[in-house]
Parts: structure tokens; C-alpha cells; sequence
């Protein structure tokens, strides 16, 4: 599963360019998508196989889409998973080292592991949320990533430093741990908690993208997020609404643009609000 925003990262040169192709892709059912739902309206398309997509990469695997971890009631579950936004937090961290490296010289990601995959490789030992290995000129750099969302005990995420040490001893150097913190004040608090860990490096994020709360050519009000979209370039585009689900409506104007953070702080009757007022502003 990736968004169309991680798609993009991989294999485009623009993030237009992908929603076109990815269209083309789900109306050949080589591709399924959903839109989760989110502070009262939907993130970005999410993209999983589809019925021929499953059944291209069986045959080209040699084996059965039964062998597959394919299902088509995937997007349901997806949509509905808690682990949704972990999901999607990992891929995103990964896709945008492809991202990176596919603008850097010399640069690659040799390596990119999934949960499952560091699950079956190190059973019990250690049970990282990822592992990858970023190549940059003649320097290979193997690295565990540990992704908190804000939804991991403390406590469990200091228990597994141990279990981090073993394949550095049984190594005969050093293993890179990156943490991903959703925030500086989880960064601080886990670094009390985990006190002992030294060496310890801070790496800022990138900020997040803005937030459009849009008035679109059907008369309805939409907030869109991470479409990576600025709010001067939002009438180049067309958009599909969020209430009536019509496609390729026009934009009208930009009602607000918002952070990330102001985004999770407003809550559905803020939001509500929000769109009553522009809806009873004169010139409406």
C-alpha cells in the first residue's frame, strides 16, 4: 500500500503525473484505492493491488495469487485498521530516501525491509518496524528504524534496546537505530525514559505540507490534506469532492490553509463551523 504522494516519490517526476497514471491503472483494475477518512474528511487515495495487478505479479512471481498476501476485501480492512497511520508513516519515511536518492548522485536505497520481513529474519531477538541500507558513493549504512506514531508505551520502546544490542555484538560493530518521533516532546520524554542510549543524533522533519479548505464549483466545502498542493497553484487542478464524491470539480477559492498541527487540534464542530461561516459571508 502506498499513497499518491509515496507513489509519486518512487517513480515520478511530479505528483499530477501520478494521479493521471494511477487512474489509468484502477480503471484497468490493476490497482484498488480508498480514501480513509480523517478529522471529519478524507486524507489522499490509498493504492493496494487490484484483481489483475494481484494476478500480473503471481504470474510473474511463478506462483498462485493464493500464495499472495493479496485479498480483495484489502482496502476494507486497510481502511479500517488501527495500524493505518503507522502503515503509512513507515512507507512515507522510506519512499522519501527514494525520493532523495533519485535527486542525488551516487545516492540509493539498497536495501528497504517491511515489519514482516525483519519479523521473519530475526524472530524474537529484535523486531524493528523496518530495516534499510542507504548506499551514498562507496559508504553502505545498514539502519533499524523504530517508528513511533504516539501510540507505543514508553516503556516497551526502552525494553527493546537490549534486544537491539545482540546483532551489534554478534556483528562485531555498532548498528544504526533511527528513532522517528511524531513530535519534540514524545523525542524528549522517550529520551528520558531511555536514558542509557547514548550517541544519540536529533535530525528535524521536514515540515509538513499545508492543509486547503477549499470551496469547489459544486457548492461544497472541503479541507484536503497532504496533497502537496500550495494554495496559489489550487486552481491548476481539479478536484474530486469530498461530500458528493463528483470528480474533476473546479476550485472557487481558498477558504483557509492551515498546519498540520492546527489541522489536529480543531475538532469536527470547529470544522463545521468553519465552513457555516464562508457559506453566511456576504458575496457567498
Amino acid at each position: 500500500m502506498l499513497t499518491t504522494a509515496q507513489v509519486a516519490d518512487v517513480g515520478f517526476s511530479g505528483e499530477r503525473r501520478a494521479r493521471m497514471r494511477l487512474s489509468e491503472l484502477y480503471a484497468l483494475d490493476i490497482l484498488d484505492r480508498f480514501r480513509p477518512r480523517a478529522w471529519g474528511s478524507p486524507s489522499q487515495f490509498h493504492w493496494v493491488l487490484g484483481p489483475l495487478g494481484a494476478a500480473l505479479v503471481a504470474v510473474e512471481a511463478g506462483i498462485d495469487v493464493a500464495d499472495l498476501c493479496w485479498r480483495r476485501s484489502l482496502v476494507h480492512e486497510l481502511a479500517a485498521s488501527r495500524r493505518l497511520a503507522l502503515l503509512v508513516g513507515l512507507k512515507g519515511f522510506f519512499c522519501s530516501l527514494v525520493r532523495s536518492a533519485r535527486t542525488r548522485l551516487g545516492c540509493r536505497l539498497d536495501e528497504w525491509w517491511s515489519e514482516r520481513h525483519c519479523a521473519r529474519e530475526w524472530g524474537e531477538v529484535v523486531r524493528p518496524d523496518g530495516y534499510g541500507i542507504w548506499s551514498e558513493a562507496d559508504t553502505n549504512l545498514p539502519f533499524l528504524l523504530e517508528y513511533d506514531n504516539g501510540t507505543e508505551r514508553l516503556e516497551r520502546l526502552a525494553a527493546k534496546l537490549d534486544g537491539y544490542a545482540r546483532p551489534a555484538a554478534a556483528a562485531g560493530h555498532p548498528s544504526w537505530v533511527l528513532f522517528s518521533f511524531p513530535s519534540p516532546r514524545s523525542e524528549r520524554h522517550t529520551r528520558r525514559v531511555c536514558g542509557s542510549c547514548r550517541n544519540a543524533v536529533t535530525v528535524p522533519k521536514e515540515p509538513a505540507p499545508e492543509v486547503l479548505l477549499l470551496l469547489l464549483s459544486c457548492g461544497h466545502v472541503s479541507m484536503y490534506f497532504d496533497e502537496g498542493v500550495p494554495a496559489s497553484e489550487a486552481d491548476q487542478w481539479l478536484w474530486t469532492c469530498i461530500e458528493c464524491e463528483a470528480e474533476e470539480q473546479q476550485f472557487v477559492r481558498v477558504i483557509a490553509t492551515m498546519s498540520g498541527a492546527q489541522v489536529e487540534s480543531m475538532t469536527d464542530e470547529q470544522f463545521a463551523l468553519i465552513k457555516r461561516a464562508d457559506q453566511t459571508a456576504p458575496g457567498r
